[in-house]
């Protein structure tokens, strides 16, 4: 049997163009599902903006390992817990005290107000206590000292927040 050529060129052309199609749609549902997976899980806001977290047990002093700070950099630093634990350990003047026991390399703590309000932070009951800045390599030990235990034992974390050119 003797077909024209044009009759399979026509055959192939349609059979391709039903093949993108296919593909088109394949590409298009798969888009559809990952954007349903991705807006669909819960994400943890909250982590974009810390830069540390170390998990602590509330005693009279805690002696804390901070590390990854970028030279001329200075990030806040704080007490991650719920506003009862926070009121409880705050609820004298010089509650909580930081100073900075060693580092490796130069590194500055300036303590600021319990709590002051520093907008630039935007972590959930994040309480801001001290702003601190070293070179990246740094390893810094920080203590804090606390006037006031909680009745039970007690885990907050500290928290070194992004700095704010980097949370932007």
């Amino acid at each position: 049997m003797n077909r024209k050529p044009e009759c399979e060129l026509g055959k192939l052309k349609r059979c391709l163009l039903d093949l993108d199609m296919l593909h088109i749609r394949q590409l298009a549902i798969a888009l559809v599902l990952a954007y349903f997976a991705t807006a669909c899980s819960k994400k943890d806001e909250d982590s974009y903006y810390i830069r540390q977290s170390v998990p602590i047990q509330v005693q009279k002093t805690v002696d804390v390992r901070i590390h990854d700070l970028r030279k001329s950099t200075s990030y806040p630093g704080g007490i991650r817990c719920p506003p009862e634990i926070w009121k409880e350990l705050t609820n004298t003047p010089a509650s909580v005290r930081v100073s900075l026991v060693s580092s490796d390399s130069p590194a500055e703590v300036h303590e600021t107000e319990p709590d002051s309000n520093y907008s630039g932070v935007r972590i959930s009951d994040f309480h801001c206590l001290f702003w601190i800045s070293g070179s990246g390599d740094a390893t810094i030990r920080i203590a804090f000292a606390f006037t006031n235990l909680p009745q039970e034992h007690t885990n907050v974390e500290i928290v070194i927040g992004r700095s704010p050119q980097e949370s932007l």
